[in-house]
């Protein structure tokens, strides 16, 4: 069964794809629970890893579990995750990321059922219900010095659109001529991912304390 990308209707996601993305995870990337100190991710000194910190697959979608972990290796060999923010950060969003996805989508196939904007409702609307922040916010100072207000997404889903735009990325093997220039996946993220609004309330903060 064929998925759409984005608002085009050529089709995407395919089984065969996805089985090739299955056979792309070998070793430790294939495995549901990657140690800190095993992973080869560029910056890491596996001694100064805390011994029992992992990134854990929990999804009860066999399926959707590769294309997390297609995705967060993809992030890691790119050296656009180093170990510091692996430990600290990424690896607690990927839990929220499975935990929502086993209540909306427990037998999903493909996080490309849906379009982006889709999941990033739902998965505001999760974090919302248990009590985290979906914003957060910033002032700065523009080139007349006159203060302008910022809202960013919080991380977790930050996280979610950036795995999102790795395997859909991963599933588009249209030649680069088809793909009616495409934005790039940093361009995607740039676009969407931060506003310019008026002064937000304290409400719209992220609380990382969660």
């Amino acid at each position: 069964m064929n998925r759409l990308h984005k608002s085009c209707d050529t089709p995407l996601w395919s089984k065969e794809r996805h089985e090739e993305l299955q056979a792309r995870l070998s070793g430790i990337w294939s495995e549901n629970v990657w140690p800190l100190r095993d992973l080869p991710i560029w910056g890491v000194d596996p001694s100064k890893a805390p011994p029992r910190a992992t990134i854990d697959f929990t999804c009860t979608s066999p399926m959707l579990n590769a294309e997390l972990k297609y995705a967060c290796w993809q992030k890691c060999i790119r050296h656009e995750w180093v170990s510091a923010h692996v430990h600290k950060h990424q690896r607690v969003f990927l839990a929220h990321i499975c935990a929502w996805l086993n209540v909306v989508a427990p037998q999903g196939q493909s996080l490309l059922e849906q379009k982006v904007e889709y999941w990033m409702t739902s998965f505001r609307s999760y974090l919302a219900e248990k009590g985290m922040k979906v914003n957060f916010s910033c002032v700065r100072a523009d080139a007349s010095h006159q203060d302008r207000y910022y809202t960013f997404e919080a991380p977790p889903v930050a996280t979610l659109r950036w795995l999102y735009f790795v395997i859909e990325d991963y599933y588009d093997t249209r030649p680069e001529l088809n793909r009616a220039q495409p934005p790039s996946c940093l361009d995607r993220f740039r676009t969407v991912s931060r506003s310019l609004l008026s002064r937000p309330t304290p409400d719209s903060t992220y609380s990382p304390g969660h």
